[in-house]
This record gives structure tokens, sequence and C-alpha cells, in this order.
């Protein structure tokens, strides 16, 4: 509508999710992105209705700083992120596995790291420290573990535990007594993972639900196009029949780190994307998914430099798979 009036229109519109966020793994031993490129990339998944940046870290019980961004530079991304309305949470988790009374010496580390972010609704615990509670529930029931976290977790009694649920599916004796404060989150990465079956599993135990799928951008050059595509669209799928609270879209480091962080961008874009609109099929994302890449993610007006990407990897994927 260059030359002549905008049309009258109503538009009404909701998103299939209520939480729709992203992942980044900040392994040292990761390509990690420099502050300004990282609050770009926020900015630009901000205007894809990303509600939640989730940055998953690896501690050790020591006491000085560990992570290579800085206190003010986590302080700063936290009010980037603040003002495009979108909610920071630091994913805690441990190098080994400890029993949960050595947990009491992680809280220096734990509280550090926390202490950089406003929002405190929720604590996401990783699947190695998820692992430790849930153990201990074993053996000691899940009203003495979580009264005794109080010594390690930085939480309020207002704060909503998320934990890693993927040793849950086939433990229900556990799953009927996990307490009502805990959000369960189910991480999945190939084509074919059974989210649908998991969820309704998990579902017995009362609690809210989290999926985390992946970008299939670690451990190659450029990434897996069509197991992310397929992982993605299931695990959204899977979250929108079974009422879950949403997705977050990971991306993992892995060591050789080879990829870029541009590998992920397809990835948090198309779940972001299909978080709001759980309907959307392979073929439309077959058939958008570099366009929108290359003018709402690269800002590219006059190239194709989205589709560039993922036929790399769709490229890279025909030489390594054996078919």
């Amino acid at each position: 509508f260059k030359t002549s009036p905008v049309a009258q229109v109503t538009i009404r519109d909701k998103p299939s999710l209520a939480v729709r966020g992203v992942l980044l793994d900040l392994a040292g031993y990761g390509r990690l992105p420099t502050l300004e490129t990282l609050t770009c990339t926020v900015r630009s998944l901000a205007r894809l209705k990303m509600t939640e940046l989730h940055l998953f870290i690896r501690l050790t019980p020591q006491t000085d700083w560990q992570l290579a961004f800085l206190p003010h530079d986590l302080i700063s991304l936290d009010r980037e992120c603040h003002d495009r309305r979108v909610r920071v949470y630091p994913t805690l988790d441990i190098l080994q596995p400890c029993s949960l009374q050595e947990l009491n010496a992680y809280f220096s580390a734990f509280s550090a790291i926390v202490s950089c972010f406003g929002s405190r609704d929720k604590l996401h615990l990783g699947p190695c420290l998820s692992s430790v509670i849930l153990s201990a529930m074993e053996q000691m029931g899940p009203t003495q573990v979580f009264s005794s976290l109080q010594g390690a977790l930085p939480s309020g009694s207002d704060t909503s535990i998320v934990i890693c649920s993927n040793s849950l599916t086939n433990n229900p004796r556990l799953l009927d007594n996990i307490p009502a404060n805990v959000t369960l989150i189910e991480y999945g990465f190939q084509a074919e993972y059974p989210f649908m079956d998991n969820l309704e599993n998990l579902s017995r135990s009362g609690c809210q639900q989290l999926v985390c799928v992946g970008t299939s951008s670690w451990g190659c050059l450029v990434g897996r196009p069509a197991n992310m595509i397929q992982n993605i669209l299931e695990g959204v799928a899977a979250s929108d029949l079974c009422s879950a609270s949403g997705v977050l879209m990971a991306s993992w480091a892995a060591s050789p780190a080879l990829s870029p962080l541009a590998s992920a961008l397809p990835g948090w874009t198309l779940g972001l994307g299909a978080a709001w609109n759980s309907r959307v099929t392979k073929e439309e994302v077959n058939q958008h998914l570099g366009d929108i890449l290359t003018h709402h993610i690269f800002y590219d007006q006059t190239g194709s430099s989205g589709k560039v990407l993922l036929d790399l990897g769709n490229n890279e994927a025909s030489v390594e798979l054996p078919s």
C-alpha cells in the first residue's frame, strides 16, 4: 500500500502455545556469540514473538565466576529482553552427578548466576541436576527431598522448579508423588522422538509440562534441516494436543564446535512460528522457511540467503547419510 490508502482489516490472532522459548548452551567449549551478536539475535527473535530465553549453564562448586559472559553482560541482556517482554532464565546444571547433600556446595555458584536475572517465577534445572534430585526422591520421598533443596537452590516458596522428565516416563511411582509446583520438561532432539506417548504418560503427575526440541545445528557444519523440521513440528503438535505450557528450541554446544550461531536460526525461527501456529505443515515449512529467514532474520531484501543456508544443511546431510 505504498501509494494507496491501507485497507481496513480486522485481525484476530492468538498463539497456540503460551511459552515460546529459545535455549542457548553457554558451554565454554562451544562457539559463543559476542554480547552484541546475542543481543541483535534476541531482537530478531523477539519480533517473532519469543516469550522466554533460557541460558544453559554448567557449574562446579567453586565460588569464582565461571562464565565467559560477565555479570554486567547478563544484566544488560536481561534488561534488553525485559524491554521486549521476553523473560530470561538460567538453566542450571552440574558437570557430574553428586549426592543430594553435596548440592549445598553449589549454592554460591547458583546464587551468583540467578542474581543477574529479574525473572524468579521459575528455576530451570538441567538433566544432570534433575537426575540427582529424582534419584534422591526414589530413596527419601519427594517431601524430604524438596524441603532439603532450600539449602542448595536459590528459589523462593513461589518459584516453580522445572526438572527434566526423560527418566520419569516409565516410573509411575515417582510420577504420582511429584509436588504441584514442579514443571516437567521433556527433552527430545530426533525426528522420530515419541513426544506424544511420553507426554501422555507424564500427564498422570498433574504437573505443568514443557517440551524441549532442537535446532539440529550441533555436531555438524551447517545443520540438519530435515531432522530439525520433523523434530520441531512433532514436538509442537504433541505440546498442543496434550495442553503443555509450550516449547523451547535448544541449540546445544558440541565438541568440536563446528557450526556458527547462524546455523541455529532456522530452528529457532521455525519453532517460534510453529508454537504460534501449531497447524503449520511440513509442506508449508519447506516452501516458505527459506524466504522467511531471508527477509525477516537476515534482512536480505535482494538475495536468498535463508534458502542457501537450508540448502547447505541438506547437502551436508546428503553426504553424511548412508542413503
